[in-house]
């Protein structure tokens, strides 16, 4: 194993620290590299959700990773590309006719490596990578067969805090030419998409699984466009019953995954081995979840639950694992936080996070946040939402807000009397995060809230970002 190998694998095998990166940052800059160094550690310093908050920071990070990027990504990228099956930047020259084919196009993100030695004169399918880094923390690169085919790119990857993080497959389209084991060797990735679509049979899968999946922590199952007639359902048991991907602990479901409710996957995932060993679930329009949900047992290892559209939400106090919920993020257009949470209802014992996303709730039910569901809680986003003052007036009542670290209500239409009600139920010396920008506060309450909480508040107009941002 290289020295660079090694470093790799101490990547992958603390996905999540910051430390190992660094260190080979360090080992960069001693062995001929400062520009990879300096880009791993812009990209680190990206992922901090505080340098969001700090506008002319934020701004000259990204700036220089784009620069960095524009200097070097050809070089950066030209070991994964080979472990990908590409073998040229350009293409051959065309045959000679009266109009080029109309697939043969270029792009300016396409990757820079050795030319195609001269071949047949059949044109071959002509392969691309695009890639796209603007106003991000990360920079997506994707590949593509530009063959007029309607089906989505085969394979895409992201490069965040330095390395290639993230990978997304299309089983159907992965070329023979291109080895998942080489790229996991090359880059400590950690996360991979599973596109559902025509053509990725299990056959194609089973073919790209092996023991390096085994490093995987975030699964996602995604149904792109276009839906077509494919039932998703036995790729989708093929991939969760996998042997290989024993280290998921993050499973994701988005793209309208069930457009057809005779092909629900929810069953076949619920049941699933994978599915007992997951900790966070993440899913988007799976629209009969939360339904299956109901006979996991009690014992699960669910702690973190992020659900979109996906089934009545008055169904998840019945939950069997509710106890263990630490982290609760849900949203349904149209309903209302009474559909979850009602008086009378047994507590979340273990819920420390609380965001509610899609609502403008009915405040005749505000007696929710009166009662003592959440005695744990220490962060709540409720932002975006214009609760208006009788929404502020009962979050005011709320026994938990002295115990909150994290409080989000920004864009709410919170008056000068309705912040200063919450604030004074807030312990400074916890509040470690407090934003209520975009809410028409007078000059004298922010100040008011600066001098009481420091740079940890934001009260902007909402038209800009960072502290004290008087508008």
């Amino acid at each position: 194993m290289s020295d660079r190998e090694a470093f790799v694998a101490a990547v992958a095998a603390s996905p999540e620290d910051d430390l190992p990166r660094l260190v080979f940052a360090d080992w960069l800059d001693e062995n001929g590299d400062p520009e990879r160094a300096e880009f791993i550690r812009v990209q680190c310093e990206l992922a901090k959700a505080a340098v969001w908050q700090d506008t002319d920071f934020r701004d000259a990070l990204l700036a220089r990773m784009r620069a960095l990027l524009a200097a070097h990504r050809k070089r950066w990228m030209a070991p994964v590309a080979a472990a990908l099956g590409f073998t040229g930047d350009d293409p051959p020259a065309p045959a000679r006719s009266a109009d080029p084919p109309s697939f043969w196009r270029r792009v300016s993100g396409r990757l820079g490596l050795p030319r195609l030695a001269p071949g047949p004169t059949r044109e071959p399918p002509l392969e691309e990578i695009r890639a796209d880094y603007g106003y991000s923390a990360t920079a997506q690169f994707t590949a593509e067969r530009v063959d007029g085919s309607p089906r989505p790119d085969w394979v895409s990857w992201e490069l965040a805090r330095g390395f290639v993080d993230h990978l997304a497959i299309n089983p159907g389209r992965f070329p023979e030419t291109a080895s998942l084991v080489e790229l996991f060797r090359l880059e400590p990735v950690s996360g991979l998409d599973v596109l559902l679509t025509e053509g990725g049979e299990t056959d194609q899968w089973r073919r790209l699984a092996g023991e390096h999946l085994n490093r995987v922590r975030t699964l996602r199952l995604l149904r792109v466009h276009p839906f077509g007639q494919f039932d998703p359902r036995a790729l989708v048991e093929t991939v969760v019953r996998s042997p290989h991907l024993t280290g998921v602990r993050r499973l994701e479901l988005g793209g309208r995954v069930n457009p057809n409710p005779a092909w629900s996957i929810s069953p076949t995932v619920v049941r699933s081995p994978l599915f007992r060993r997951i900790t966070h679930l993440t899913a988007e329009r799976v629209q009969d979840l939360i339904t299956h949900l109901l006979h996991v047992p009690a014992d699960a290892a669910l702690r973190v639950l992020d659900l979109d559209n996906c089934g009545p939400l008055a169904d998840l106090h019945r939950l069997p694992f509710r106890d263990r919920i630490e982290a609760l993020i849900v949203s349904e257009a149209g309903q209302d936080p009474s559909g979850v949470f009602r008086p009378g209802d047994a507590p979340w014992p273990r819920l420390r996070l609380l965001h509610l996303r899609g609502w403008r709730p009915d405040w005749t039910h505000a007696e929710v946040f009166t009662t003592n569901l959440f005695p744990e809680l220490r962060e709540l986003f409720i932002r975006w939402r214009q609760l208006g003052p009788d929404g502020g007036n009962a979050l005011a009542a709320a026994p938990f807000l002295p115990q909150l670290e994290i409080l989000d209500l920004s864009n709410n239409q919170f008056g000068d009397l309705e912040v200063i009600a919450i604030a004074d139920r807030l312990d400074p010396k916890r509040v470690r995060h407090l934003d209520l920008t975009g809410n028409p506060l007078s000059h004298p309450v922010r100040e008011n809230l600066v001098s009481r909480f420091g740079d940890r508040v934001y009260v902007g107009t909402g038209n800009e970002t960072g502290n004290p941002g008087w508008g």
